[in-house]
C-alpha cells in the first residue's frame, strides 16, 4: 500500500493532466473557427473636435542675433502670435523660453487669458548674448518640463533658430574628452555634416541617409575643410541623438515648428526635426519675414483664413473686404513697420457705421480688432501699417492620405473636406475655393504642386460635395513626405493652409489579390479573401511569409467601417494550407446590401509597429437577387505589385471553407477518442481502483 503523501502527489497529478488534456481539446476546437471566420462588427468613424493649445516658444538667443535680428524682431512677432492664437482660440497655455549654450524658461506653462502682462514680460526678456546653439540641449529641456504636466493638450512647438549643426555651434564632448571651443564668429556657416540614418523608432522604420546625389555635393564641399574624424564622430552622435529624442516627442504627439531664420539655419535639419514629429518648416531669410513664418504656423494650427496686405508708400492702407453670412468671425490687425511705427486702424461696416467690437487689443506694435458675427455685405477699412485680415471661414477635414505609413509605388489619394460649409449656406459653393496641394520629399527637398477638383472626374467621385480630390504617384523613395493644403477662398482673397505628413516604407515582397473577383454578390452569402504574398523578382533575400502580417479595412455600404482584418496564412479557417504565401479570411454572409470597399496593407512584423497600406482596393456589391456576375479587376496598382490573377487556380477547398475538409474531421475523431479514453482512465485510477483497493 503506497503512504497518503504519495497518493494525494499521484491523485493531483492524474488531476492536472485530466485538466490540461481537457484545454488543449477545447483550445483545438477553437482553432478550427478562429478570428478569421468572424462576423464583422462595423466601427463608425468620427472626428474629435479641436482642442486647446500649449505653445511652446523656444527662440535662438546666440550671440549672431545681434547682427541677424538687431531690432528684436522675433519678440514682436512671439508676442503678436501669443495675443491671436488666444484671440482667435480661448483656453491656451504658453512657456516662453531662450535658449544658446543654456536653456532659460523666463514664463513656466502659463493660461494666456488673463496673463498678458506677465507673458509680454517673459518674451522681452529675449536676449542675444549666449555663445552657442544647443539644440538638442533645448529641446532636452522642454521635454522634461513637458514630461512634468499634470493636464496635458495638443502641443505645438515653435523653434526659432539661425544655427546650423557644426563643431562650433554645439556643446564640448562629455566624458569621452574635451572638443575644442570655438568662439561664434557671427555665424559663418561651416560645411554641412551628411545626416545620420534614422532609427528604429515605433511605426516609423529605419529609412535611408541622404539620397546618393546630396551626399555627393556635400562631398565636394566637405574635401577640402575635412574635420578631423573624432569630431565628425562627435557631430554624427550628437545629430543621432536629436533624432532620436524627437521620436519621444513624436510618440507624446508633441508637433515641432521649426523657423529656419537666415540662410545660415541648417534649414535640412531643421525640416528633418519638423518631419520626424509631423510638423512643418518654416524659412524666414530676414528677421522681417519671423511675423509672416509666425502667422503661417497659426494658419495651420487654427484653420483660419488669412490675407496679409504690406504698406509701400507712406498712404495708409485703403480697401473694401467682402463679408458673407457664412463668415463666422472676423478678425483684422494693423501692425507696425518701417513706414508706420504706430500702427492704427479703422473699419465701416456696410451700413457706413463705426464698428462694434467683440474684442480689441491694444500694443505698441499692434492694433487687433475681433468682430463676431459681421454683417454681410462690404466693409471699408484704412490702416496705417501692414495690415493682415483674419476670416472664420470653415475648418477644412483632411481625408486622404488616410494612413501614415505607404509602400513604395503607392499612388497615394490627397482629399480635403470643406462640405460642411455648403450644408449651411445655399450661397456658398465649391467655385467659391482654389485648392491646392503640395507634396515635399524632405531629404530631397524637391516639392510637387497638385492641383485638387471637385469636379467629379479623375480622382474626385462627386462633382459639387466639396471634397476637393487629387492623386499624388510619386513614391518611388521611402522616407518621409509633407503634404501641405492651401485653399484660396476667392470672394475675400484669403489662403488657409493645413499640413500633413506619411511615410513611405520599401519591401522586397509584393501582393496579388486572388479573391474575392465578382462585380456582385448575393446578399447573406459567404465571401473569401485570398491574398497572394510573394518575392520581388529583384529581392536577394529569401521569403518567409511568417515574417509578414496581412490585414485589410472593409468600407460598408452606411460609412462604418471595420479595421485590422488579419488575413492567416496557419491552416486554420479559411485558410487550407499553412505557410504556402496565400494568406486567407472569410466574410461571413453580409447583411447590408450596396458597395463595398476593402483597403490591403502589409507589415514587417520584425521592423514595422504598424502596417502600410498599400494602396489597392477591391470593390463589389452585394445585392438580394441574382445578376450576370462579370469577373473584372478593381485593384489600383502600387509597389508592392498590385495584381489580380483570375486565371489562378485554387483549391476547391479554399473556395468552400466552410466545410471542414475530411482530414480535419479524421483528426477531430481521433483526438476525441483519444481524450474520452484518457478521461476514463483517469476516473478508473483516481476512483474507481482506490475504491476496490479499499484506500
Amino acid at each position: 500500500m503506497l503512504p497518503e503523501n504519495k497518493r494525494k502527489k499521484i491523485k493531483l497529478t492524474f488531476k492536472a493532466l485530466l485538466v490540461f488534456l481537457i484545454i488543449s481539446f477545447i483550445s483545438f476546437l477553437f482553432q478550427l473557427n478562429p478570428t478569421s471566420n468572424i462576423n464583422l462588427i462595423a466601427q463608425d468613424s468620427g472626428l474629435s473636435p479641436k482642442s486647446n493649445y500649449d505653445y511652446i516658444l523656444v527662440i535662438d538667443e546666440s550671440g549672431s542675433m545681434k547682427k541677424n535680428d538687431p531690432q528684436n524682431m522675433r519678440v514682436d512677432a512671439a508676442k503678436l502670435f501669443v495675443y491671436l492664437a488666444e484671440i482667435l482660440n480661448k483656453g491656451n497655455r504658453v512657456l516662453i523660453s531662450g535658449f544658446g549654450e543654456s536653456t532659460n524658461v523666463y514664463l513656466t506653462l502659463t493660461e494666456i487669458s488673463g496673463n498678458e502682462d506677465d507673458i509680454s514680460s517673459a518674451i522681452n526678456k529675449i536676449k542675444s548674448d549666449q555663445k552657442l546653439t544647443d539644440i538638442k540641449g533645448a529641446l532636452e529641456k522642454i521635454k522634461s518640463i513637458l514630461d512634468g504636466r499634470q493636464e496635458k493638450q495638443k502641443t505645438a512647438v515653435i523653434f526659432l533658430t539661425d544655427g546650423s549643426l557644426t563643431i562650433n555651434d554645439i556643446p564640448p564632448q562629455s566624458q569621452k574628452g574635451e572638443k575644442p571651443v570655438k568662439e561664434k564668429p557671427g555665424k559663418e556657416k561651416d560645411e554641412k555634416v551628411p545626416p545620420g540614418q534614422d532609427k528604429i523608432y515605433g511605426n516609423i522604420t529605419e529609412s535611408d541617409k541622404i539620397s546618393e546625389q546630396l551626399y555627393a555635393q556635400e562631398g565636394e564641399n566637405n574635401d577640402k575643410d575635412e574635420l578631423p574624424k573624432s569630431e565628425k564622430q562627435y557631430l554624427e552622435e550628437y545629430r543621432q541623438q536629436l533624432f532620436d529624442l524627437c521620436y519621444k516627442y513624436k510618440y507624446e504627439n508633441i508637433v515641432i515648428y521649426p523657423i529656419a531664420f537666415t540662410k545660415e539655419a541648417d534649414i535640412e535639419l531643421l525640416e528633418q526635426i519638423a518631419s520626424i514629429t509631423s510638423g512643418a518648416c518654416w524659412r524666414a531669410e530676414n528677421a522681417s519675414d519671423i511675423r509672416n513664418s509666425f502667422l503661417e504656423i497659426l494658419k495651420n494650427l487654427t484653420s483660419r483664413f488669412i490675407r496679409i496686405e504690406e504698406q509701400i508708400e507712406d498712404e495708409p492702407l485703403k480697401g473694401e473686404i467682402e463679408v458673407g453670412d457664412y463668415i463666422k468671425e472676423l478678425v483684422a490687425l494693423s501692425l507696425k513697420n518701417k513706414i508706420q511705427p504706430e500702427p492704427s486702424i479703422n473699419l465701416v461696416d456696410p451700413a457706413g457705421a463705426q464698428v462694434k467690437y467683440g474684442e480689441f487689443i491694444q500694443e505698441s506694435i499692434f492694433k487687433i480688432i475681433k468682430i463676431d458675427e459681421p454683417e454681410e455685405g462690404r466693409w471699408n477699412y484704412e490702416v496705417k501699417g501692414d495690415a493682415v485680415f483674419i476670416y472664420n471661414i470653415i475648418d477644412p477635414v483632411i481625408v486622404e492620405p488616410g494612413y501614415s505609413i505607404y509602400i513604395t509605388g503607392a499612388e497615394v489619394p490627397i482629399k480635403i473636406d470643406i462640405s460642411g460649409l455648403f450644408e449651411k449656406n445655399t450661397e456658398v459653393s465649391s467655385s467659391d475655393f482654389e485648392v491646392s496641394c503640395s507634396v515635399k520629399y524632405p531629404q530631397i527637398g524637391e516639392a510637387e504642386d497638385l492641383k485638387l477638383t471637385d469636379d467629379g472626374k479623375n480622382a474626385d467621385e462627386n462633382e459639387s460635395d466639396g471634397i476637393f480630390s487629387g492623386i499624388y504617384s510619386s513614391t518611388e523613395f521611402k522616407g518621409n513626405y509633407l503634404v501641405a493644403f492651401e485653399l484660396l477662398h476667392l470672394p475675400t482673397s484669403s489662403i488657409s493652409s493645413s499640413i500633413i505628413n506619411f511615410e513611405v516604407v520599401k519591401l522586397p515582397v509584393k501582393i496579388s489579390i486572388i479573391e474575392p473577383l465578382q462585380d456582385f454578390y448575393l446578399l447573406n452569402s459567404d465571401i473569401n479573401v485570398f491574398v497572394k504574398l510573394e518575392q520581388n523578382v529583384s529581392s536577394q533575400q529569401i521569403l518567409n511569409s511568417s515574417d509578414y502580417e496581412l490585414t485589410f479595412n472593409i468600407l460598408y455600404p452606411d460609412g462604418k467601417k471595420s479595421q485590422n482584418i488579419t488575413l492567416l496564412d496557419n491552416g486554420t479557417g479559411a485558410d487550407v494550407e499553412s505557410k504556402d504565401g496565400i494568406f486567407s479570411f472569410l466574410i461571413l454572409k453580409p447583411e447590408l446590401e450596396g458597395k463595398y470597399v476593402l483597403e490591403f496593407f502589409i507589415r514587417h512584423i520584425p521592423s514595422m509597429f504598424t502596417p502600410a497600406a498599400t494602396s489597392q482596393k477591391i470593390m463589389f456589391e452585394v445585392k438580394s437577387e441574382p445578376e450576370k456576375q462579370v469577373s473584372t479587376e478593381e485593384s489600383f496598382s502600387a509597389d508592392v505589385d498590385i495584381t489580380v490573377h483570375p486565371e489562378e487556380e485554387i483549391e476547391t477547398t479554399r473556395k468552400v471553407t466552410q466545410e471542414l475538409p475530411l482530414y480535419l474531421f479524421a483528426i477531430i475523431i481521433v483526438i476525441s477518442i483519444l481524450a474520452v479514453a484518457a478521461i476514463v482512465l483517469m476516473v478508473y485510477f483516481l476512483y474507481i481502483r482506490p475504491k476496490r483497493r479499499g484506500f
